[in-house]
């Protein structure tokens, strides 16, 4: 009788024991885990500092490019991004969102390094980013118009998106045209500093001609 009571106690331990292992709440797979929040107040601000770069960009073509179809592209960059930028003015407003009033240092970087070049170089540097940097817009923007939590912000973005497709498939259609691959921007010299000269090449040594054996005082 004892053991039969030993054993039926510890059966009853174990599956105690496998119950409460049951129980322990477990970490959901990786897919299952919640989605990070959509800001609404961080999408239009990017837009906005993205506005001002392409806006920066494009009237750079006036003065950077000999390319008439690259300028006429930077003119229509200027003009679609200040309407678009107008548009997303007036919706922060409406949503009491603060929106930045200038570029990041980067930002601003890139716009510097772009009007150190001219001509072809410019060229391949501005249709380069203006495949990128549409990507990402083009990315944002399908991202906001599905999980912006405000419904006007939400239509903002999808009205906007087949413009910005549209700029993306010019942009690769000029980039293409033009070819190659960017060049880095030259560092500009300071008034008076001397040009760098370009390192010598070495002289590249003559062949010897071998002695001839029936005359050793000459070639």
């Amino acid at each position: 009788m004892r053991k039969s009571l030993m054993l039926c106690g510890g059966m009853l331990m174990l599956t105690a024991m496998a119950c409460g292992q049951d129980n322990k709440p477990t970490d959901p797979p990786p897919d299952k885990k919640p989605k990070e929040a959509f800001s609404d107040a961080e999408f239009l601000a990017s837009v906005n500092r993205t506005n001002l770069l392409e806006i920066a960009m494009g009237q750079l073509c006036g003065t950077q490019s000999t390319n008439l179809e690259v300028k006429e592209f930077g003119q229509k960059m200027v003009v679609d991004h200040q309407k678009l930028n107008a548009d997303l003015t007036n919706l922060a407003a409406r949503k009491k969102i603060r929106l930045p009033s200038k570029l990041t240092e980067d930002e601003q970087k890139m716009v510097d390094d772009m009007g150190k070049l001219s001509g072809e170089p410019f060229d391949k540097r501005f249709t380069s980013h203006m495949v990128s940097g549409h990507e990402k817009a083009v990315e944002a923007f399908k991202k906001a118009s599905a999980d912006a939590q405000d419904a006007d912000i939400k239509s903002f973005a999808a009205g906007a998106l087949p413009k910005l497709e549209e700029h993306l498939k010019d942009a690769k259609d000029l980039r293409d045209k033009i070819g190659g691959v960017p060049e880095q921007p030259k560092e500009k010299r300071k008034p008076g500093e001397p040009e760098k000269p370009l390192p010598e090449k070495p002289e590249k040594p003559q062949p010897v001609p071998p002695e001839r054996p029936d005359r050793p005082d000459h070639p």
